[in-house]
């Protein structure tokens, strides 16, 4: 994804936020579009939030290229160790 079309995905997600601040998917595609634009503290914060709000697509997420990054983070490895918890 270009640089330009990261941001504005990212915005996009944030105003989705702005409409919906309770909607797991909303901040599990923030997650993404952190990710995406490098922002690896707020996508794992962004993951936090959605697992939180019942989020538990452990599979998604460990699918999603996005993530690749943030696959060695302690956090993200927690986050999805609930999910799959909460999807038992």
């Amino acid at each position: 994804m270009r640089e330009g079309s990261a941001k504005r995905a990212l915005f996009l997600q944030r105003l989705a936020l702005e409409i919906d601040a309770d909607a797991p998917s909303a901040w599990y595609r923030l997650a993404i579009s952190a990710a995406t634009s490098g922002d690896t503290r707020q996508a794992v914060e962004a993951l936090e939030r959605a697992e939180k709000l019942g989020f538990a697509a452990a599979d998604s997420v460990e699918a999603e290229e996005a993530f690749a990054r943030l696959r060695g983070d302690p956090r993200y490895q927690q986050v999805l160790a609930r999910m799959r918890e909460r999807a038992k």
